[in-house]
């Protein structure tokens, strides 16, 4: 039997938005920005084939000595075995010895390396150890050139993962400082003016940086609340702010990005646009949807419209009636690109609840029921049922014009911290 909570008649939305994917998540919802799935385990030689790689390199070793050229092989061959047997640590043992091998013969960003730091980094990932994840990510960064010309996809794309991880590593407490927050938006801007700076980088890219950076926002503005002036309350502050300039010039310069952060991921977007050959009526609509979701998420529900129908039009103009629907044919939570989701291998449970509610044209939610299995749940339905009413959704639409939609089923899965 159902346990069901009926929700009051109306649900104010408070002044900021619910981080959707924070604290619940739909079922069966991925983005790329919760990190790869770390591949699993295959068994690929047995306890006998393993036996005659050692040895193998036991024999190497003394002919040609700890470092000889060719131990690379073997190292990676006994890596693999035990990677596919689930002994993680022996595997991540030998990953590290073939990669020490290969800098001591070939240089320290030689490119055999780079499917040994992958390796490497599914691993830790498999094993979850997330700060030696993040020291090798740092190794990662620099074997791809650390983001300088010159570029081409691998090194684009390999820049573009070292900015999602930074994100990835502040979701999952590893960065918890104002300084980190800072350093991700200036790092994320200092590299999109790069790309922007070489003529041969295709629009494709430069999109991706922005919608990082785009993603950097609203990190900023969820973390960062304006402190109070207690000298506009007529507070003489006990404190110098010498005494803590370190953190004022972080803090400072971050609640000036935070109180233009509207206004600076409109400008971006709409550079972007101003960029994209007319054309590109998928490159653009996307962008126009972005634009959309973000006036949508910050309360600008008039130019959310105009963006989303701009949208429409090109795709539609384009033939592409099939991402008309995908993305319109019902509401969407916001932000719908994963920036505050946990990711896959979220500890802590879960619990499955059911949800009916009606969204608004405008994407205003009111929630009409949450149910649970379980009356053991029931504290995680209430939790669910307040953030929900606090949801930015992007409406659904039908011709070209946004719609309500009445009783609107949905399971989240709410993480029981």
């Amino acid at each position: 039997a159902l346990v069901v909570l009926i929700a009051p008649a109306a649900q104010a939305l408070g002044r900021d938005a619910t981080a959707y994917g924070e604290d619940f998540v739909r079922q069966g919802s991925h983005w790329p920005e919760g990190g790869p799935v770390p591949a699993a385990p295959v068994t690929e030689a047995s306890g006998a084939d393993a036996e005659r790689i050692a040895a193998r390199l036991d024999a190497m070793e003394l002919e040609d000595g700890p470092y000889g050229g060719e131990l690379a092989e073997p190292l990676t061959d006994l890596a693999r075995h035990y990677r596919g047997q689930g002994d993680y640590q022996q595997a991540l043992g030998y990953y590290r010895r073939a990669l020490h091998n290969v800098r001591v013969n070939d240089g320290l960003y030689s490119e055999r390396q780079v499917p040994l730091v992958r390796e490497l980094l599914n691993l830790y990932r498999l094993a979850g150890e997330y700060e030696a994840l993040d020291d090798r990510y740092d190794y990662f960064f620099r074997l791809y050139g650390s983001g300088q010309p010159p570029f081409d996809d691998v090194r684009l794309r390999a820049t573009l993962e070292y900015l999602r991880w930074q994100r990835e590593a502040h979701r999952r407490g590893l960065r918890t400082g104002e300084r980190d927050l800072l350093r991700l938006y200036e790092h994320n801007r200092d590299l999109l003016a790069l790309v922007r700076a070489v003529p041969t980088v295709s629009g494709q890219w430069q999109r991706e940086f922005v919608f990082s950076q785009m993603r950097n926002l609203y990190l900023l503005q969820r973390e960062i609340e304006p402190l109070v002036d207690s000298s506009s309350l007529g507070v003489a502050s006990a404190f110098p702010n010498s005494a803590n300039s370190d953190r004022d010039f972080a803090r400072d310069r971050l609640e000036a990005i935070d109180r233009t952060a509207v206004s600076r991921g409109r400008q971006l977007l709409e550079e972007l646009l101003d960029s994209l050959p007319g054309v590109d009526q998928y490159g653009r609509a996307l962008v126009h949807r972005e634009l959309g979701d973000w006036y949508q998420f910050n309360d600008s529900w008039r130019r959310a419209r105009e963006h989303y129908r701009q949208a429409i039009g090109l795709l539609q103009a384009g033939g592409r009636q099939d991402l008309v629907e995908q993305w319109w044919a019902e509401p969407v939570e916001l932000p719908d690109n994963g920036t505050f989701w946990r990711g896959h291998d979220v500890e802590g449970e879960r619990v499955a609840v059911k949800a009916v509610l009606s969204v608004s044209e405008r994407g205003r939610p009111k929630v009409d029921q949450v149910m649970v299995v379980s009356a053991d749940d029931e504290s995680a339905a209430r939790r669910l049922r307040r953030q929900l009413a606090d949801t930015r959704f992007r409406p659904a639409f039908r011709d070209g014009d946004p719609v309500a939609m009445d009783s609107v089923e949905r399971i989240y899965e709410v993480y029981r911290d």
